[in-house]
């Protein structure tokens, strides 16, 4: 579905996708689809049906981009896009995809470690297991989340019977 990666997260801060295709990327099996300038709207509404969001209002100017492998697609956050469906019988798209953000904004979806490529304009490579910009309720607000979540899965499968 047409989205924004912060109808996701719920983020009001702009950071950068980096979509790199693993595989060819095509028409038939699945490519990435933007609506150039749609990141100057900033955050928009979204619906989820529980397990996409969506964005339910009018997309203008979609474009199609076929990838070969190691392309790399640098985007806005705030970008609407959505990805083709596959209609091959047995071709895979695969994409990785690395978020970017300045170490001033955190997001609480995203579980440590984080890796950090740069602080204070000098270039570093160092993973860190606590964000500088996480206060100590994100930390344990998220916690609890994960911990609810982990109940939840142990108790559908505690609850689970065969024939």
């Amino acid at each position: 579905p047409w989205h924004q990666d912060n109808g996701y997260n719920k983020l009001d801060i702009e950071h950068y996708q980096f979509w790199i295709a693993v595989t060819k990327s095509t028409s038939e099996n699945g490519t990435i689809l933007l609506s150039p300038g749609s990141h100057k709207n900033k955050m928009m509404s979204h619906n989820s049906d529980g397990q996409f969001e969506h964005y339910q209002g009018e997309v203008k100017n979609a474009i199609m981009i076929e990838a070969d492998p190691g392309d790399v697609l640098i985007f806005s956050s705030f970008t609407l896009h959505a990805t083709l469906p596959n209609t091959t019988k047995d071709e895979t798209r695969w994409a990785y995809v690395v978020e970017y953000m300045s170490l001033n904004d955190f997001d609480s979806t995203v579980e440590a470690p984080y890796f950090v490529v740069a602080r204070d304009g000098k270039s570093i490579q160092e993973f860190i297991k606590v964000h500088p910009a996480s206060t100590l309720y994100e930390r344990l607000a998220k916690r609890l989340y994960i911990f609810n979540q982990r109940l939840k899965l142990k108790s559908r499968s505690l609850f689970r019977y065969s024939d």
